[in-house]
């Protein structure tokens, strides 16, 4: 089934639909990818560090084709090797990057202050390594999103079976979500040294409930529902776009 399924274009009997037919993720993905496609950002021409690289980046990669050059960093060798999208790969940790100061124009980082013990260290490397004026985009869960909530505050043994029934696997890293509320994000980047342009929900949907498709609908509903309620504060998932001053 090939659609354009937007948040705006597709309906609960698609949703529930395409979730038997086992393409939750997908249609996850895209209606992620359209919401992180309004927060502009222009990489043409630039020099892009994509901070924990890993093998692709799920939102931007066709963004980052536009740039003039590309810095991954990531702290898996094997995933920068197999990372098409950089010109140059860096291995090292978010919270003291190998890269010098002023050296870039655009940091763009998915999935990663998350994971970081110290995020208010990433952020000021974030904005160190940006030259006056750059602009950075972070795209992380959000802990005021029932998933989120849920992997916060319900301990790592829980976390741990949670994703082995999903993934098949157990996350190599840890997982603290220090910095992934608006108001906490806004706080530590301001502190940072960094002017917060906008902030956007996403109504991502977890994983967890890609395998269950009346679950998967009814998550839809809920965002749905918060969404016509001016509650997008609830979604899952979001988007901060930020500049160095």
């Amino acid at each position: 089934m090939s659609m354009p399924l937007t948040s705006k274009t597709y309906s609960l009997s698609q949703v529930h639909s395409i979730a038997r037919q086992g393409d939750a993720i997908r249609l996850n993905n895209e209606i992620c990818k359209a919401c992180v496609d309004e927060v502009l950002i222009d990489f043409k021409g630039k020099t892009v560090l994509d901070v924990a690289c890993g093998h692709e980046n799920p939102f931007f990669k066709e963004r980052l084709q536009l740039a003039k050059h590309v810095i991954g960093l990531d702290q898996d060798s094997r995933e920068i090797q197999r990372n098409q999208f950089i010109h140059e790969g860096h291995v090292g940790d978010i919270h003291a990057m190998p890269l010098p100061g002023e050296s870039v124009d655009v940091v763009v980082s998915v999935d990663t202050i998350e994971h970081a013990a110290e995020p208010d260290l990433f952020l000021k490397e974030c904005h160190r390594v940006l030259r006056a004026g750059g602009e950075a985009v972070f795209a992380t869960p959000n802990l005021l999103g029932y998933k989120n909530a849920f992997a916060k505050f319900c301990g790592k043994n829980v976390f741990d079976f949670a994703w082995r029934a999903s993934h098949h696997r157990v996350l190599e890293y840890g997982t603290f979500y220090r910095c992934n509320t608006a108001g906490t994000f806004r706080q530590k980047a301001q502190e940072a040294g960094f002017q917060i342009l906008t902030i956007r929900y996403v109504p991502e949907i977890s994983w967890f409930l890609s395998s269950h498709p009346i679950a998967f609908t009814l998550a839809h509903v809920y965002n749905r529902v918060t969404g016509q309620l001016g509650l997008e504060r609830l979604w899952g998932y979001m988007v901060v776009r930020a500049v160095k001053v």
